[in-house]
């Protein structure tokens, strides 16, 4: 038998509430195994991609406790892969500069040794802050057109606030 008699009552926003589009939060990031890689955290995909699996929980606040998950392509076999790379490894320098306070300017010894990492375990618990954003949602079928069933719209990181932006603060 489970009671659940003395669980707290589901609070608002876990039923589809968006946060709304702009909202600066701090997040800690964790990764979510994929069983890929050297050393499990990876994630596959069925196009040949390997991607870091991220959840990020907001610290604090009206939204304290949500959470936003986003993929990010660390390896494929695609050119489109390779792109995706490059916008993936921008976004985890991003990360870092929040998390460990440069700017993103910043070209001192320390600066380049803080952007460094010695494995992707490194960015499990990074705090820091970012930008809200409203993807809206996608066709659940793209054969279907314009008018098509969609999939729900979702919150997404806009951006990663790092040092050099007013909201860092």
């Amino acid at each position: 038998m489970f009671d659940f008699n003395d669980a707290e009552e589901q609070r608002a926003g876990f039923g589809g509430e968006l946060i709304p589009e702009g909202t600066i939060a701090v997040v800690v990031a964790m990764l979510r195994p994929g069983g890929q890689g050297p050393d499990g955290i990876l994630r596959g995909s069925d196009t040949g991609a390997s991607m870091l699996d991220f959840e990020f929980t907001i610290q604090g606040g009206d939204y304290d406790r949500r959470k936003i998950w986003n993929l990010y392509v660390v390896d494929g076999v695609t050119e489109g892969h390779e792109k995706a790379k490059n916008i993936s490894k921008s976004a985890l320098r991003a990360m870092l500069e929040a998390a460990r306070n440069i700017r993103p300017d910043d070209a001192s010894p320390a600066a380049v040794k803080a952007r460094q990492i010695a494995g992707y375990g490194d960015l499990n618990g990074l705090t820091f802050p970012i930008e809200i954003g409203v993807d809206a949602g996608k066709l659940k079928d793209k054969t279907s057109g314009p008018g098509g069933e969609r999939w729900p719209d979702k919150n997404i990181i806009r951006a990663i606030v790092t040092p050099d932006r007013e909201e860092y603060t």
